[in-house]
C-alpha cells in the first residue's frame, strides 16, 4: 500500500475530534470548583465568627487571593493545555504579584497574632488542617486531571504544577470558610507552605500525567 493510499484510508475510518474552547474549559472547572466549595461548605457548616472576620480587610484580602491564585492558576493549566496558548507573560507577572501578596499578608498576619488572646486560647491546628485542604483540593484536581488529560500539552509538568496550585488555592479558601485558625505561623506552616509544596510536586507528577 502507498502513502497516498494508506492516508486516505486513515482519514476515512477517523472520526472528526470536536473543537473545546479554552472559554468554555474554564467555566467548566469555575463550576466545579466553586461547586464543590460550596457543597462541602454546607456540610460543615460557615465558621461562626464569619461575619465578624469579614470585618477584617486582612481577611478578606486573604479569601481574594485564594480566589485569585486559583482562578490565575486554573487560567495557565487550561491554556497550557493549547500549543498556541501555552505562553502568556501576563500570568506569571500576575502569579509574582499574588506570591508578594501573599508574603506581605503572612507578614503581617504573624506580627498580629503573635501573643493575641484569640491565638493564645485558640487550639492548636495541625495536620489536621492540611488534610482538610487535600479534602476541599480533591474534587477540582481530579477534574482538571481528567478534563486536561484528552488535551495536547506541549508543556505537561507547568500543566500539573497549575492544576495542583488552583486545587490547593481553593482549598485553602474553602478551609478558611470553615474553620477559626487565627495564628498567622499556623497559616504560613499549614496552609500556604504546603500548598507551594505541593505544586512543586504537581511539576514533576504533571510530566507523567498529562504527557501525550
Amino acid at each position: 500500500m502507498n502513502t497516498d493510499n494508506l492516508i486516505a484510508e486513515l482519514s476515512g475510518k477517523a472520526a472528526p475530534v470536536k473543537y473545546l474552547s479554552p472559554m468554555r474549559i474554564c467555566a467548566e472547572w469555575l463550576v466545579v470548583v466553586f461547586g464543590s466549595l460550596a457543597l462541602i461548605t454546607c456540610a460543615h457548616g460557615l465558621r461562626a465568627d464569619f461575619a465578624d472576620r469579614m470585618r477584617e480587610p486582612a481577611f478578606i484580602l486573604e479569601l481574594f487571593l485564594n480566589v485569585a491564585l486559583l482562578m490565575r492558576a486554573g487560567c495557565a493549566a487550561t491554556l497550557s493545555s493549547y500549543p498556541d496558548r501555552a505562553r502568556i507573560p501576563a500570568l506569571n507577572n500576575l502569579l509574582l504579584t499574588l506570591f508578594a501578596g501573599y508574603s506581605l499578608l503572612m507578614f503581617y498576619q504573624i506580627l498580629s497574632s503573635h501573643g493575641s488572646a484569640a491565638s493564645m486560647h485558640e487550639a492548636p491546628h495541625g495536620v489536621e488542617c492540611l488534610l482538610c485542604i487535600l479534602s476541599f483540593a480533591a474534587i477540582p484536581a481530579a477534574w482538571m486531571a481528567w478534563r486536561l488529560r484528552k488535551l495536547a500539552s506541549t508543556i505537561p509538568a507547568i500543566v500539573g504544577g497549575a492544576v495542583v496550585m488552583m486545587s490547593m488555592a481553593a482549598g485553602c479558601l474553602g478551609v478558611r470558610l470553615i474553620e477559626t485558625e487565627t495564628s498567622g505561623a499556623g497559616l504560613f506552616m499549614w496552609h500556604y507552605l504546603p500548598l507551594v509544596l505541593f505544586s512543586l510536586l504537581g511539576l514533576v507528577a504533571g510530566k507523567k500525567i498529562f504527557r501525550w
